[in-house]
């Protein structure tokens, strides 16, 4: 019997809630199709890649990549489980620009799993390297790979002296594999790494699922070279401390931020923040698995600059997983999807969002219209919401925003800016009668900004062309243009996996230092006035 998964296209409202849903694609466990997707997506702005558990040819899993409106789905490897490839990849994919790296959790000629690498038209498909469960190699990978434009880095769950895991590093080309930690399972060293890791330019941040001083997990820092290996903090299984991280760590330079799969004043999980120097730990939120909350996360906080975004495995009222976000001070905890493994809705999320400037997307295990998991697209920002003080304004109408301190901004019938995208109260004027005939009275009053859940902003295809990059590809030096009456273009900067990396406000001619970031794909996305552009960047030193 085939074994099919859906790919669900979902859109909010402004009350958080499912408005539609857009059955993109669906996989079959077929020659020419993967099934159970697992891991996170990762974008270059044209295609969205990923991997899935089984399915292809050899139904050992599969690499494919796909359009983000579900169109144009290519398979571009399978897995075929012999000595020069791996078997059943479990995580995402890393990005140089020309390469797609990634690992199997088992498979190989050791049986334990692999790294590759593959080039994004399915091309050049190369065994890197095979793990060997033994003292000098780690077994059964379970995270992404991370690059600083030398080495790629990654852990192991098993293997290495004590058996407990690894942190290793190797070239691109497969060559200087090198063993940088091995885990011992004691009172200062986790057990069983999970998720990736992470890199301030410094230090490399990872977490354990065991271990530590009360075997409930760590946080942890080393150098690249593998030296300084340090225990941040280790969970306790507490009303205070979560506990069995599953995911991965996200920064914003001054916090660490993550989740736990149980622990926290409920047992099922919580949001957390520590300091990169393992000080100041927070619980941010513990999750209550109730209608209003879901519970044991296993992926990673996805952040937009405002708010985290992440998925839980199980609760919210239908107890089958939800989407929420979160501000990184703990406030504003909000329900925004609870899935409902039904036809049209995906069940159990274990990975994370990524975002592109317009939407987060994400994977589910389970549901859809076979059972056996989406992927699923959804467009989540904080705009503003109009509450005037006299007078009946349409909400699509046509008006003029003044607020103190900046530009004039017009809020339009095919959707709101993003630029107002902050709390305060604001001059009002209705500049004419809208689409729907309603009166423009009053002429002046105020309004009020506040956050909200909008179902998406129009692109305006006209305005691809007046905002331009140059020279692309580049060093890390380059200049965003806008053409024409751009201002005020909000410029922000994702990583292949949806993480900000950069923020800037562009007006007029600008020239922008990405001289931190390390070689790659990047995508742009450039909201102005008249709406959103996004576009691809590459770094290539």
């Amino acid at each position: 019997m085939k074994k099919l998964i859906t790919l669900l296209a979902l859109a909010f409202c402004l009350n958080g809630k499912a408005q539609t849903q857009t059955d993109i694609y669906d996989f079959a466990e077929t020659a020419t199709s993967g099934a159970y997707s697992n891991g996170s997506l990762i974008s270059d702005g044209t295609y969205l890649y990923g991997m899935t558990y089984k399915g292809g040819v050899n139904t050992y899993g599969t690499v494919f990549k796909i359009k983000p409106d579900g169109s144009d789905y290519i398979d571009l490897y399978d897995f075929a489980g012999n000595d020069t490839s791996g078997v059943y990849p479990n995580s995402s994919l890393y990005s140089d620009g020309i390469y797609l790296y990634g690992m199997t959790t088992e498979g190989g000629p050791n049986y334990v799993g692999t790294v590759f690498k593959i080039r994004s038209d399915g091309t050049g498909y190369a065994d890197l390297y095979n793990f060997a469960n033994n003292t000098t190699s780690g077994s059964n990978p379970p995270g992404s790979l991370i690059s600083d434009g030398t080495y790629l880095y990654g852990v192991t769950s098993n293997g290495g002296a004590y058996s407990y895991g690894t942190i290793f590093k190797i070239k691109p080309d497969g060559t200087n594999y090198i063993d940088l930690y091995d885990f011992a399972g004691t009172t200062t060293s986790g057990s069983n790494p999970s998720g990736s890791l992470i890199s301030d330019g410094t230090y490399l941040y990872g977490m354990t699922f065991n271990g530590g001083a009360n075997s409930y997990g760590t946080i942890f820092k080393i150098k690249p070279d593998g030296t300084n290996y340090i225990d941040l903090y280790d969970f306790a299984n507490d009303t205070t401390s979560g506990s069995n991280p599953s995911g991965s760590l996200i920064s914003d330079g001054t916090y660490l931020y993550g989740m736990t799969t149980e622990g926290g004043v409920n047992t099922n999980g919580t949001v957390f923040k520590i300091k990169l120097d393992g000080t100041n730990y927070t619980d941010l939120y513990d999750f209550e698995d109730d209608t209003i909350s879901g519970a044991m996360p296993y992926g990673s906080l996805y952040s937009d600059g405002t708010y985290l975004y992440g998925m839980t495995t199980e609760g919210g009222p239908n107890y089958l997983g939800t989407i929420f976000k979160i501000k990184p001070d703990g406030t504003s905890y909000t329900d925004l999807y609870n899935f409902a493994g039904n036809t049209t809705s995906g069940s159990y999320p274990n990975g994370s969002l990524i975002g592109d400037g317009t939407y987060l997307y994400g994977m589910t295990q389970r549901g859809g219209a076979n059972g056996d998991g989406t992927i699923f697209k959804i467009a989540c920002y904080n705009p503003i919401t109009i509450s005037v003080n006299s007078g009946t304004v349409c909400t699509n109408g046509s008006f003029t925003l003044n607020p103190s301190g900046a530009n004039t901004y017009t809020y339009a019938p095919s959707g709101p800016i993003v630029t107002l995208n902050v709390s305060g109260t604001y001059s009002y004027s209705v500049t004419g009668t809208d689409t729907n005939g309603c009166v423009s009275a009053p002429v002046i009053s105020t309004l009020t900004v506040s956050s909200a859940c909008f179902a998406g902003i129009d692109r305006l295809a006209d305005i691809d062309n007046q905002i331009i990059i140059y020279p692309n590809p580049n060093n890390g030096s380059f200049v965003i243009e806008p053409q024409n009456t751009l201002y005020n273009v909000h410029c922000t900067v994702y990583d292949v996996n949806g993480r900000v990396v950069l923020t800037q406000i562009i007006n007029g001619k600008t020239n922008i230092d990405a001289s931190s970031l390390n070689e790659g794909v990047y995508n742009i996305s450039l909201i102005s006035n008249e709406g959103v552009v996004n576009k691809r960047l590459v770094i290539v030193r």
